[in-house]
């Protein structure tokens, strides 16, 4: 299952919306808090979040490099938000771009918020039309969970913005707007994804 919003679990309205969606009691959540500005920080807060959800805090890992990924099979993969060219450079200088695509394929539950769930499509070079790539990104390869060109905040973004994204990502790639009381879930591991918006 592949399950992207604008906010996380930090917010009261996104935890209601995947309440009962997601299993929590006995699963564990590897968290991914590379895109925030403290990532000690954002670690902590996301953290306070998911509890505030339901899974147990002795369930909730940090991911710091490959072997933290790889060393538990995690039920779920949370990725946060903040700068999208900070974490896809983080992610790639890590190596943790192919064990992410595989404990996805394996099962795992993947849930981006906003730049986390940006890193989940093809290419993310159309981010630079939202935000400035002040990593000095040239490789834009993201997950490639899904082809969708994603906008998180899309209510609160430029029109003209989320077009040139399309436009500049291809004729081939939807555009995917989530607003910031959106939640968009994929279930991935079907043929045919079937999504859902709450």
């Amino acid at each position: 299952m592949l399950v992207l919003t604008s906010f996380g679990f930090r917010s009261p309205l996104i935890r209601g919306k995947l309440s009962g969606v997601l299993p929590v009691k006995g699963k564990t959540v590897l968290i991914l808090p590379f895109a925030g500005v403290n990532i000690k920080a954002c670690a902590e807060h996301e953290s306070e979040g998911l509890v505030r959800f339901g899974y147990s805090p002795e369930n909730i890992f940090i991911c710091e490099d490959l072997h933290t990924l790889t060393r538990l099979n995690y039920d779920v993969i949370y990725v946060p938000g903040g700068n999208t060219f900070k974490l896809l450079k983080a992610v790639q200088n890590k190596g943790l771009m192919l064990a992410l695509r595989k404990a996805v394929g394996n099962g795992c539950t993947y849930i981006g918020v906003s730049a986390g769930a940006e890193l989940a499509t093809v290419d993310l070079q159309y981010v630079e039309n939202l935000e400035e790539n002040n990593e000095a990104v040239t490789d834009f390869h993201g997950l490639g969970l899904i082809k969708d060109v994603v906008i998180p905040h899309s209510d609160q973004r430029n029109i003209a913005d989320q077009l040139a994204c399309k436009s500049n990502a291809g004729k081939t790639r939807k555009l995917l707007c989530i607003p910031n009381d959106g939640v968009i879930i994929y279930d991935i591991l079907k043929e045919q994804r079937n999504v859902k918006y709450l």
